[in-house]
């Protein structure tokens, strides 16, 4: 998986309805800061803020031949 960093900054800023930050935020802390991290908080992100993020990047995905 290509780092969210790696994105062209074109990109982000063509879509900033996307929380980049945030997104980049919460990946560093589940790959590098595990030890902080709070599994409620990460469950109240997959229940309420991800939904949300799915519908926004979705139509920005490559689609994957049938």
């Amino acid at each position: 998986m290509k780092p969210l960093k790696d994105y062209k900054r074109e990109f982000r800023k063509q879509n900033v309805h996307i929380p980049w930050n945030q997104v980049a935020g919460m990946r560093d802390i589940i790959f590098h800061q595990y030890d902080r991290l709070d599994l409620d908080v990460v469950w109240a992100v997959i229940q309420h803020s991800l939904p949300e993020f799915l519908e926004k990047i979705e139509p920005l995905m490559p689609k994957e031949p049938k």
